[in-house]
């Protein structure tokens, strides 16, 4: 049975981008969880590998390709997902379980660290149109792309007088940057 579920924790070794037969791609990565407590003797913090739990990740398509280039060995992540555990006879002949996740949704903890967000470009595998077409979503594109032989009138700007911002207000102007892509 597979359930929701988030995971935090370190990535343990470098990513590795991965391609199918039928050309699909993905990548494996196991997250490490593991509790920290305070030493009573030295005062320090340190991990408890009673407490430290493995989880085999697998992440598909372009957040494949995505994380593969942006994440890497011992980045703190925060990895939601579907996860199932299932039991296997070890080389020691002990019985082992294991914790699977298929990651639907990853990203930096930012509790030890700072990132810069950049937009991912279109990989070559998403067409819009295939999607438009496919799901019902209509094509603005072709229905408001100018027609053959017309002729189109540029509208002359008209001055207009901007409204008052509050003084000191850092989010009256919209933020960074306000379009309707902006990330």
């Amino acid at each position: 049975m597979a359930f929701q579920s988030v995971v935090v924790g370190n990535i343990s070794k470098d990513i590795e981008l991965k391609t199918t037969q039928n050309g699909k791609q993905y990548a494996n990565f196991t997250v490490i969880n593991n509790t920290r407590v305070k030493n009573k003797q030295t005062g320090n913090y340190e991990d408890s590998e009673a407490d430290t739990t493995f989880v085999n990740c697998k992440v598909w398509d372009d957040l494949a390709a995505h994380v593969a280039q942006s994440l890497g060995k011992g980045m703190r992540v925060v990895v939601v997902g579907s996860m199932r555990s299932h039991s296997y006879q070890g080389s020691d002949g002990n019985t082992h379980r294991s914790l699977d996740m298929n990651v639907e949704e990853i990203g930096v903890s930012l509790r030890f660290a700072t990132v810069q967000v950049q937009k991912a470009q279109k990989q070559q595998g998403f067409q819009p149109n295939q999607y438009q077409q496919s799901y019902g979503v209509p094509n603005y594109q072709q229905q408001w792309a100018p027609q053959p032989n017309t002729v189109q009138q540029t509208p002359q700007p008209q001055p207009q007088q901007q409204p008052q911002q509050p003084a000191g207000d850092p989010w009256a102007g919209g933020g960074y940057d306000s379009g309707p892509d902006s990330f």
